[in-house]
């Protein structure tokens, strides 16, 4: 029997003080006693949740997990109704599942029943199957948007998770290969990723090896599907009816834009060290491996690193991007745009983008058409159109005017050339 307890929050008071005792003797000091509790009055307005895990116990191999939850004034929230462990995962290290196999997250259990403590506090004991505690141990805690207990109060949805030990302390290693940071970068905080979860590591929990293998479907582990959503090379989603156009012109097929080199991140170059089946296939949709279609036929993954080592990785797929950059770097632009009032209800205006080269000098537009992949004009004209992104206003319905001046290395409709500049008349609004 294993009884291990680790508690991550040592002491939470709601006032303290001091005393000094005096005395003879050697009476014993007695036995510690338990964390106190927050004190005053638990939360009456939720804006934001937080949630944390503050402790993890072991009984027989079966973890109980104590999740403490708090508004954005860090005030204890208690009577969430709709608090669930949505999944516990155990990480299987790098080979350990088969050689050149990267480390693996493995499903071991889920719980939806859980004790209230009435202080924020809130206790779930989870049946987990296939326990070892010599792996990491990852708890994934969701609490659905809801209304409390009162029938009233409504507690917005919040995403945890968490990595411990096999005896509840703090993991000695986990699978970290891009940085939230990288990701908040284009997908904002708390806003809905896919499904209703907002929350990477929520998908990282759920989307594993071994979901795939169940269902047989390679486009639904995690390594597979999220280089399958940064490039368009083939459609996802649960119908495979979704594009990934919008975030492969962000991402530009350049791995290094979101696999940046960082000290806390112990696997942050994995995209080179350990090329598998799953993660290539994703892009290069015209291999299958099992079949030897497009690429000497491969059963497993021990061999893909004899082949493919690090450095040739990293330079195969970063130096096409590199030389484009290198390219793009040569140019720059300038712009006008002036208001034409022909008559006295004309609102258009017309914009005249000149390029120049790396000395500033204006070169013709015609010399270098041909290879730009793309040119797109945003306008924000005025002060009524503080609006951001491409989706009009919800306030005003107002939206900014966009444009693809070149694509493909072709001018696009209504766009011309003359005296060296890129033309383009912005009609007025209807």
């Amino acid at each position: 029997m294993m009884n291990t307890t680790h508690t991550k929050i040592a002491l939470l008071l709601a006032m303290s003080a001091s005393m000094t005792l005096v005395g003879c003797g050697d009476g014993s000091d007695g036995e510690p006693g338990n964390p106190g509790n927050p004190g005053g009055e638990p939360a009456v307005s939720i804006q934001e949740l937080n949630l944390d895990i503050t402790d993890v116990t072991y009984q027989d191999n079966k973890p109980t997990i104590t999740v403490f939850a708090t508004n954005e004034n860090d005030l204890p929230i208690a009577g969430l109704t709709a608090l669930e462990v949505k999944k516990v995962v155990q990480l299987i290290p790098a080979g350990a599942s088969g050689a050149g196999n990267a480390a693996q997250w493995q499903y071991i259990g889920s719980q939806d029943a859980f004790t209230d403590l009435g202080n924020g506090k809130y206790t779930f004991t989870v049946n987990v199957e296939g326990f070892n505690p010599e792996l990491t141990q990852r708890y994934n805690v969701i609490s659905s948007a809801s209304t409390l207990l009162d029938g009233i109060s409504t507690s917005p949805r919040a995403e945890i998770t968490e990595d411990f030990d096999g005896e509840g302390y703090s993991a000695k290693y986990t699978k970290n290969i891009v940085s939230d940071a990288t990701c908040n970068t284009c997908h904002a905080k708390g806003e809905s990723i896919y499904h209703s979860y907002t929350d990477l590591t929520t998908c990282i929990s759920c989307h594993t090896n071994e979901m795939a293998i169940e269902k047989d479907k390679v486009q639904v582990d995690f390594s597979h599907l999220i280089h399958n959503v940064h490039n368009n090379a083939k459609m996802y989603g649960r119908n495979l009816d979704k594009s990934a156009e919008a975030a492969h012109a962000i991402v530009q097929d350049n791995c290094t834009t979101c696999h940046i080199e960082s000290e806390q991140l112990t696997e942050w170059n994995n995209w080179t060290r350990i090329p598998t089946m799953e993660t290539c296939s994703s892009c290069h949709t015209d291999i299958d491996f099992k079949t030897g279609q497009g690429h000497p036929q491969q059963v497993d993954n021990s061999n893909c690193i004899a082949c493919h080592n690090a450095s040739w990785t990293e330079t195969l797929h970063t130096s096409a991007f590199s030389e484009k950059k290198a390219f793009i770097n040569q140019y720059a632009m300038s712009a006008t745009l002036v208001a034409n009032k022909a008559t006295a209800d004309d609102k258009s205006a017309t914009l005249s983008v000149t390029i120049v080269d790396a000395n500033g000098t204006a070169i013709d537009a015609t010399s270098i058409v041909s290879k730009i992949q793309r040119l797109e004009t945003i306008t924000n004209v005025g002060p009524n159109f503080p609006i951001m992104g491409y989706n009009p206003s919800p306030g005003s319905g107002l939206a900014k005017v966009t444009k693809d001046l070149v694509k493909v290395g072709l001018l696009q409709t209504d766009v011309t050339v003359a005296d060296g500049k890129l033309l383009y008349t912005i009609p007025s609004p209807v």
